[in-house]
């Protein structure tokens, strides 16, 4: 018997026994899938529909139920409030918000933006004829036709922009149309959806976990616990801190008289639903209205202002609202950013983070098992002395 198990142990310590091999025959067992799956893609056409046709209203509804939840929990806990009469009068709040934003807020702000959208191509055309004024220097004469050239580019490209946009977004019926379909469907439908997410959300998990076999319901219910905190502490953490920069910019723009305050403000906090990225793309068309609106001088205040919005931002709503949960390393999220961007646009730099997020607390409770349980990871035996 020693002798047989002896005569395997070469194959048993360099291929069955080697992590490196169990690995790399994993990965391959995953490719494979992957390609089988691509070769069989119409089989699961009308399952990508649906969720395309679904997708919208469940995303907002998600997104709504992780701000909402927090504060129906308190009315019911706290306050003693039936948790369906805090719904609806939450829904009711919400209303009255719309309504109130409909009618004074949303024309300013459309005023502005439509303002600021016509004078974009002038105020750079005014940056550039003060650059061009800078490149009379015999100095900068070797790279005066690139940069000319370049700047050409862009004026074009910004004179043509609304055009180019219009005839794209509505060149074709059947996009409009189903444009239309897809905003009516979400608005229609996010209200129903949510109400009975805040409602019996919290009966979704068990529900779930019943038709588990019961020795894997508890790693099933903490993947789930993990991935909803996460998840919960970047939507509420991230909307929380998108609107407070908002309102910073909106009221530090305005104290030093910059043009479209309210407009630059918005687009400040949409921005900065993107980590890390979003306030610096925000400074792009602020420094070219200060530059243009106010020179030197304005451009100093609104250095100033952002200096102060990050200083806020980065050392009191970042530590106090979204703190450490997502555990994941500034440099990781630019990256997640940029891949996730590429493959899926704007809707991958919105939703890479959390994603990333979900996938990494699901592979880490897989290789927490396999370690676990696998004898890869076993200790080594420490080798009998002979007698």
């Amino acid at each position: 018997m020693k002798e047989k198990q002896s005569s395997h142990s070469w194959f048993w310590k360099l291929v069955a026994n080697n992590k490196l091999v169990s690995v790399l025959v994993i990965i391959l067992l995953m490719l494979f899938i992957i390609n089988m799956a691509k070769q069989v893609s119409w089989f699961f056409q009308p399952v990508f529909q649906f969720i395309a046709i679904i997708g919208a209203p469940i995303l907002v509804s998600g997104v709504l139920y992780y701000l909402l939840s927090p504060i129906v929990d308190f009315l019911e806990k706290r306050v003693r409030v039936p948790r369906t009469i805090s719904i609806i009068s939450l829904f009711l709040i919400i209303v009255l918000l719309l309504i109130w934003g409909g009618i004074h807020l949303v024309p300013e702000v459309q005023n502005q933006f439509m303002t600021l959208s016509k004078n974009i191509p002038h105020y750079w055309k005014e940056i550039t004829d003060e650059f061009q004024s800078l490149m009379k220097s015999s100095d900068l004469s070797q790279i005066k036709a690139q940069l000319d050239s370049i700047n050409k580019d862009i004026y074009v490209q910004l004179g043509h922009m609304g055009k180019k946009l219009f005839s794209n977004g509505f060149s074709g019926l059947s996009n409009m149309v189903s444009v239309v379909a897809s905003i009516v469907v979400t608005i229609v439908t996010v209200p129903f959806i949510l109400f009975y997410l805040l409602r019996d959300g919290k009966r979704l998990e068990p529900f779930v976990l019943k038709f588990l076999p019961q020795k894997i319901q508890a790693s099933v219910h903490q993947v789930l616990h993990d991935i909803n905190e996460k998840v919960s502490s970047y939507i509420r953490g991230q909307i929380i801190v998108a609107i407070s920069v908002a309102i910073i910019y909106m009221i530090g723009f305005s104290l030093i008289g910059l043009d479209y305050a309210i407009a630059l403000g918005t687009l400040a906090g949409i921005f900065n639903i993107i980590p890390y990225l979003g306030s610096w793309l925000t400074m792009i068309p602020v420094v070219i209205i200060a530059l243009v609106t106010g020179g030197p001088m304005m451009l100093v205040k609104v250095i100033c202002v952002h200096l102060v919005e990050q200083l806020i931002e980065g050392h009191v709503l970042d530590p106090i609202v979204i703190g450490s949960q997502m555990d994941i390393h500034p440099l990781t999220i630019i990256f997640v950013l940029l891949t996730a961007g590429k493959l899926f646009g704007i809707l991958g730099v919105v939703l890479g983070i959390p994603g990333y997020a979900t996938i990494k607390v699901i592979v880490v409770h897989i290789y927490n098992w396999y370690r676990a349980n696998s004898a890869l990871f076993a200790e080594d035996e420490a080798p009998t002395e002979s007698s």
